[in-house]
């Protein structure tokens, strides 16, 4: 093993380097003095496996019946599944959050959210539209109102040029005249409008211009803003 000197040493038998007489491996050549296996130390301490208290295997997560109704209702709505497809939507995906992964369908819950307000921002545009059309014909003067015509005493009559768009016989008879400021239109529509809309441009200024919403066969009047230089009134049923 090698001898101890009385400094607290020894010598090494295989590098003959003096080391601690305590040492079990020498600290230059790096062999060991007693039984060569390396001494158990908490670096290379292994420990048991830990044992796995919970081994029951996860049930298989299934798709949030939610979503699959708020892609339904957005698809096939037709607009009217517009509002049901984002509130469910809303509630699939913060259902599947919560799930931790035991719910699925978050795309279908997404693609629901993104069709449902897409319908409903078309659905405003359109109402928006209509009900400006509803106030420009409301604000025409009224059947049976004051309303001056050519059986009036105007400043000159105006001569009325129709565009059907391609609907022939819709507009029956028009006539219009020039009283002041503004030219009155009175027209008779036949049948409704494919769009339901008959408008009125004053010619030549053409910077004038009346729009009326129709919804029934009838007699219909327009008032626009004229001039002297106003000489025709082009009338235009889509």
């Amino acid at each position: 093993m090698g001898q101890v000197a009385e400094t607290g040493t020894k010598v090494c038998p295989y590098c003959s380097e003096r080391v601690r007489a305590e040492a079990v491996k020498c600290r230059f050549c790096g062999e060991w003095f007693q039984d060569r296996t390396q001494p158990e130390t908490a670096a290379n301490r292994q420990s048991p496996p830990l044992e796995n208290h919970d081994a029951r295997p996860r049930p298989e997560a299934h798709t949030s019946g939610r979503a699959i109704a708020s892609f339904l209702f957005a698809l096939l709505g037709g607009g009217l599944g517009a509002i049901p497809a984002v509130v469910l939507g809303r509630q699939a995906r913060q259902e599947i959050r919560n799930s931790e992964g035991s719910i699925k369908g978050d795309g279908w819950a997404y693609a629901g959210l993104v069709l449902g307000w897409t319908q409903l921002a078309v659905l405003g545009v359109v109402a928006l539209v209509m009900m400006g059309n509803a106030l420009s014909g409301s604000s025409a003067p009224p059947l049976g109102s004051n309303v001056p015509t050519h059986d009036g005493n105007p400043d000159g009559h105006i001569e009325v040029q129709v565009d059907e768009a391609n609907q022939p016989g819709l507009v029956g008879s028009a006539s219009a005249v020039r009283d002041g400021g503004f030219v009155y239109v009175k027209f008779t529509i036949t049948r409704r409008p494919i769009l339901g809309t008959c408008d009125g441009y004053t010619n030549p200024d053409g910077g004038h211009y009346s729009e009326r919403f129709i919804t029934d066969p009838g007699e219909y009047r327009l008032r626009i803003h004229g001039s002297e230089e106003t000489r025709s009134v082009l009338l235009i049923c889509v």
